[in-house]
Order: C-alpha cells, then structure tokens, then sequence
C-alpha cells in the first residue's frame, strides 16, 4: 500500500497500473533474494519504481535498458554487478 500510495496524483488518481506496480514489486523481491551484500529497502524500490515509470521501462520484460537503474538499488559495486548478472540470466 505504500508504494500505491507513492505512485498517485493528488487527485489520488494512479499514475501506473497496478500491473506495473505488481510487476515492479515481484521483480523488487526477486532482487532482494539474491545474495547481496546490502538488500534495497522500500524507499529504494520506491525511487527504482520512479526511474522505471519515466524511463518507460517495463518491469515485466527486464532487458538491459533496465542495468542504469540498478545504481538505485545497489549499495557498492558488488551489488551492482550481481543485479546485472541476475538480470542477463532471465
């Protein structure tokens, strides 16, 4: 409910689809389960989530136009690395 709450204007109309914001959240947490060093938190999937949306990026369909805004979920390099290698796998 936070992240929905994140993604609405103050009409308090969505700004994504809620198959966009399940989509993000499933590739979110598949993110969270590899073995990084220091896993993103909710503010991270939050600003990650804001990248995608104005990039036109589709979490249902990672491919390497998605690598950039890794940088916002990854806290070293290591990390970057293994988000990049876990993205190239799919």
């Amino acid at each position: 409910k936070i992240i929905q709450c994140r993604f609405k204007d103050t009409d308090n109309n969505p700004l994504v689809s809620d198959d966009f914001i399940e989509a993000a959240i499933d590739h979110f947490l598949s993110i969270r389960k590899l073995n990084l060093k220091k896993k993103p938190a909710t503010a991270e999937c939050i600003a990650w989530m804001s990248i995608m949306k104005t990039l036109g990026l589709d979490p249902k369909k990672p491919d390497d136009r998605m690598i950039p805004s890794y940088t916002v979920l990854a806290k070293n390099k290591d990390d970057l690395n293994m988000l990049v290698q876990g993205l190239n796998k799919k």
